[in-house]
């Protein structure tokens, strides 16, 4: 059998161990052999490490081969816990999740970040602790935070320029200012790239395929992963799709171009087509002070239960897209 993988042990071979125990559910140190391409002791050494770290454990079932019984290898899910905080339009959701990605649990506020330079940090702060607390998780054991916001990533200051310009937070660094107030790393993602490495990593998707994401928001976007790593581009913002021209003489768009997807297809453009359709507004009872994520979210609904207006708009982004 050709084997995929040729590194030499080390600190990636351990990366690349667990990824395929991630990727393949319960596999045996025979299969990490043929799927890596190392050695059998080497795998052995790497699996005895990650079982005494608590990363990844025997689950107890064996598989017959006609000689010695194959013990099966899993990731330990409660080894460790990752916070992820969603900066949304109109509220802040900060969901704990495990190591195989199962939620753990979640809690939601509202967004009233504006009053002083130094709250958002603090109202962050505090709304993650409080989860961490209610959750009761051991002291620890998050190994880190994501914050995931819309548009753009200035990852060099660990800044979302569009979400700061929104609220005031000119010269705010949140990613160093969230982790001088917490005991663990922080990163500060794009709401596609969190969603494309979420659903990888959910979906048990393996590193040998390249997986896409579209993620539409306030505009749309994307991400993907390449051999088991999300593909950042050089500026950490690959996959801004909404700012393909999709019509030559289209309206002008924030980013200097004219004719972009985002002005045309994203749910907020839907949602002001279906402020513009009168039957379609009283019929559906949206409100003219409906904020556009509301609108769209009916407008959603009514198509998925049949409403042929609403499904032609849907139809207009699809066509877009």
């Amino acid at each position: 059998m050709g084997r995929r993988e040729t590194v030499q042990s080390g600190p990636g071979s351990r990366a690349l161990v667990v990824d395929i125990i991630r990727s393949s559910g319960p596999v045996s140190r025979v299969e990490l052999v043929e799927a890596t391409g190392l050695t059998q002791p080497t795998i052995s050494n790497i699996v005895r490490g990650l079982i005494a770290d608590g990363v990844v454990c025997e689950t107890g079932a064996t598989v017959a081969t006609g000689g010695k019984p194959r013990t099966m290898l899993a990731i330990n899910s409660r080894v460790a816990y990752g916070v992820g905080v969603h900066l949304g339009m109109d509220a802040v959701t900060c969901v704990v999740t495990n190591t195989r990605g199962g939620m753990v649990g979640r809690q939601l506020i509202g967004l009233d970040l504006d009053a002083r330079h130094d709250l958002p940090i603090i109202r962050l702060t505090d709304l993650c602790r409080n989860t961490i607390e209610m959750l009761g998780l051991p002291p620890g054991s998050v190994a880190g935070m994501t914050v995931a916001g819309r548009g753009l990533v200035d990852a060099k200051r660990g800044l979302l320029p569009s979400l700061q310009d929104a609220v005031s937070w000119n010269g705010l660094h949140l990613r160093s200012g969230l982790a001088s107030t917490l005991d663990f790393p922080v990163l500060v993602a794009s709401n596609a790239a969190a969603a494309t490495v979420g659903e990888f990593w959910v979906r048990q998707i393996s590193r040998e395929r390249t997986f896409g994401c579209l993620y539409m928001g306030t505009s749309i976007s994307s991400g993907v992963v390449l051999d088991g790593a999300l593909h950042r581009g050089a500026s950490s913002n690959a996959g801004q799709i909404g700012h393909v021209a999709v019509e030559r003489h289209g309206a002008p768009c924030e980013c200097g171009n004219r004719g972009c997807l985002n002005l045309y297809a994203a749910p907020p453009a839907m949602a002001e087509v279906a402020r513009s359709t009168p039957d379609l507004v009283s019929r559906l009872g949206i409100r003219k002070d409906e904020t556009s994520a509301r609108a769209f979210d009916i407008l959603a609904r009514a198509a998925i239960y049949g409403d042929d207006q609403a499904r032609a708009i849907l139809d207009s982004s699809a066509a877009m897209l």
